[in-house]
């Protein structure tokens, strides 16, 4: 016996908390710390409070601080929207993030959680800073569509700055410069040595990156700036980066995707044993590793986001939160559709994952409407009060940072005036076929409704919830003597 019944009701769903802070060290499909000796911690350049005061340093003529182990912060964020991050006996002050019903093991040794509670060497995970619900994308890197300018290389011997032979210089030309920014591109692979004095530079690597030993092979002048695009893969030996003025913002490093006749595509960095890294690396389609350390570690300050991501060796990796802002949003739960009667209030809700600062705002018919945004819960809402039938329609926000901007996908809000107005319609023309019985259902379009299924009229199961209109084949009803089928609306 097959039976429909119908029925109005609602549930609201919240998004989950974001409670953490966001950056530090993302790769996609999995992270393994192999490594015995292995410290990941935080610090903010920005803030005198977090980091070592330089006040002879600066950067575009402003101060900033350096790491110190005395004052870290426990902000680090090891993040993979897989299912396994392999903390092994690493040391991270801060959180393990991974997507939805992943796990993070740990070894004997391994901690994870605040300051008192990894520098006390409490082993395991702190309760609150692990989450299982990294459900994210991150966009490819993008090479600006600039006219290039092809970087000389200086005659046999190279020059000598500060000590050090340069084959490539890059330097201030106002003649070159578009809209106060300098585009150079070398097409072969850069196996020279290269330093950069000037700011405001990018600099397009259509080969790649392969060095050796050379202790200075890329280096980043004082108060100045260079960001690298890279097309193909990065082989960084020991030593190679020698960024002065040890400021992550200094740097940025993006790795460019796999597309044919365009690009070989970025899909390996590999850094040798001792080399050094203080910038920001953005290459989701690369897997990145660090092999080799000794007694000493070797450092890496700032930020990186790769597709998968191993660690051999002895390293101490500092996420600076002052590149935060850099790094990419993404929209972990879409706005809330629903119903409200006329004359109520309604609040519209979102959840995103990513740095600030932030510009947001929601969206109705193209006109612009001021939004809420929670910090610790990374929620963005909205607040309508007494919604008449003209506020009736699809609602979508819009956020940006200094990385992206994304568009959430349309939340349908339904104004009625009369609640049976909701009440869904249910059917079905085929009744059980080969075992299957298909039903129909047509409610609110754009509102989400439930199917339920009981077999007694008082036990229910939630059987499906979709967006109206939609169909469902229930594929076990010859396993019941009878079955009952109610519907409802639902958040």
């Amino acid at each position: 016996m097959i039976s429909l019944f119908l029925l109005y009701g609602s549930l609201m769903v919240i998004p989950s908390a974001k409670g953490q802070p966001f950056g530090g060290f993302i790769a996609i499909a999995g992270v393994d710390f192999k490594g015995n000796t292995i410290v990941v911690d935080s610090f903010d350049s920005s803030d005198p409070a977090k980091s070592f005061w330089q006040t002879n340093l600066f950067y575009r003529d402003r101060n900033y601080g350096t790491y110190t182990n005395t004052q870290r912060t426990a902000n680090a964020t090891v993040v993979t929207t897989g299912g396994i991050i392999n903390v092994g006996n690493a040391e991270i002050y801060g959180y393990v993030n991974t997507g939805p019903g992943g796990i993070a093991n740990l070894n004997s040794g391994g901690s994870v959680g605040d300051l008192a509670w990894v520098g006390s060497g409490t082993p395991g995970i702190q309760p609150g800073h692990a989450r299982d619900d990294m459900n994210l994308s991150f966009p490819d890197a993008a090479l600006p569509p600039v006219t290039w300018t092809p970087l000389p290389i200086l005659p046999i011997g190279g020059t000598n700055i500060g000590g050090t032979i340069y084959y490539y210089v890059i330097t201030n030309n106002l003649a070159l410069r578009v809209n106060g920014v300098l585009y150079y591109k070398i097409a072969s692979q850069l196996q020279k040595s290269l330093i950069c004095l000037t700011t405001n530079a990018v600099l397009y690597l259509a080969s790649g990156l392969k060095y050796g030993t050379s202790p200075n092979a890329l280096t980043i002048s004082t108060n100045c700036d260079l960001t690298i695009y890279t097309a193909d893969d990065i082989i960084m030996g020991s030593g190679v980066i020698n960024n002065i003025n040890k400021y992550a913002p200094a740097l940025k490093l993006y790795g460019l995707p796999t597309i044919p006749s365009l690009y070989v595509g970025c899909t390996s960095i590999t850094f040798g044993a001792f080399a050094t890294w203080i910038g920001y690396l953005y290459a989701p389609s690369a897997s990145l590793s660090f092999n080799g350390g000794g007694a000493t570690a070797s450092e890496m300050a700032g930020s990186l986001i790769c597709h998968d991501l191993q660690v051999f060796g002895h390293y101490n990796f500092h996420f600076d939160e002052a590149l935060a802002s850099y790094e990419p949003l993404s929209i972990y739960a879409q706005p809330n559709r629903q119903a409200a009667l006329a004359g109520s209030d309604v609040t519209l809700i979102a959840a995103i994952y990513g740095g600030s600062p932030l510009t947001y705002g929601w969206l109705f018919n193209q006109t612009s409407l001021p939004a809420s945004y929670d910090n610790q819960s990374g929620i963005v809402s909205l607040s309508l009060t007494n919604v008449q039938l003209s506020d009736a329609g699809n609602y979508s926000f819009v956020v940006s940072n200094l990385f992206n901007t994304v568009t959430s996908s349309p939340a349908l809000l339904f104004v009625y005036t009369n609640i049976n107005q909701l009440i869904p319609q249910m059917s079905s023309d085929t009744g059980i076929t080969n075992g299957q019985f298909h039903l129909s259902l047509a409610g609110v379009a754009g509102l989400n409704y439930t199917i339920q299924s009981s077999t007694n009229l008082l036990d229910w199961i939630r059987t499906i919830t979709k967006t109206s209109p939609f169909n469902f084949l229930d594929t076990n009803v010859n396993q019941y003597p009878q079955r009952f089928y109610r519907s409802f609306y639902s958040y």
